[in-house]
């Protein structure tokens, strides 16, 4: 017989197929300028999600979101520094990939634990070796115009934050419901 619990595991399984791929144990960030996240995803993920930063040592904080209506089919970003800064050198980070800003506990996906160091100190040659190799995209400043977040430019909302995507967190809140009623339906029956 097909337990319950088992039958609930395979189900949170199949929802989301996120991997995070970076930041991860052997590749973290340093505490300096941006920093990018990578991951792979399926057919099965929303369009959109919110990407938080959370310290495993200080549980009684609470997670910082960094980007909101990330675009799920992008499969990477480069992140800013939050308006605060990163925060202090140290282990055991995590970033979690989040359902949308107003659902911060639907968690989609979390990194392995990582380390948030400080910049490599450089010599003057090699200083423009690793400045040819920052990124020039800041879609993380595009995503987080709407969102109240600071950014760059103009304070409006871009298309991409008030189009179709904008409506997204509410399909999803559909789907959620329908699949709990699914698994409730799936549990009654093994009663």
């Amino acid at each position: 017989m097909f337990s319950p619990l088992a039958f609930f595991a395979a189900f949170v399984a199949s929802v989301s197929a996120f991997t995070i791929l970076t930041p991860n144990p052997s590749k973290g960030w340093t505490n300096d300028g941006q920093n990018t996240i990578t991951w792979s995803s399926d057919a099965s993920d929303p369009a959109n999600f919110t990407i938080l930063l959370e310290n495993l040592n200080n549980t009684s904080a609470q997670p910082q979101q960094l980007v909101a209506l990330v675009v799920t089919s992008d499969g990477n970003i480069t992140v800013n520094p939050p308006s605060e800064g990163w925060p202090a050198v140290g282990g055991n980070y995590i970033v979690e990939f989040v359902q949308s800003t107003e659902n911060l506990t639907d968690q989609l996906a979390k990194s392995d634990a990582f380390s948030i160091e400080a910049p490599a100190v450089s010599s003057g040659s090699s200083t423009q070796a690793s400045t040819a190799t920052t990124p020039a995209t800041t879609p993380a400043t595009q995503n987080t115009a709407g969102t109240g977040a600071s950014s760059t430019g103009s304070s409006s909302p871009s298309p991409s934050a008030t189009g179709s995507s904008a409506a997204l967190p509410n399909m999803s809140a559909h789907t959620g419901l329908v699949g709990g009623l699914v698994l409730l339906s799936a549990l009654l029956a093994q009663l």
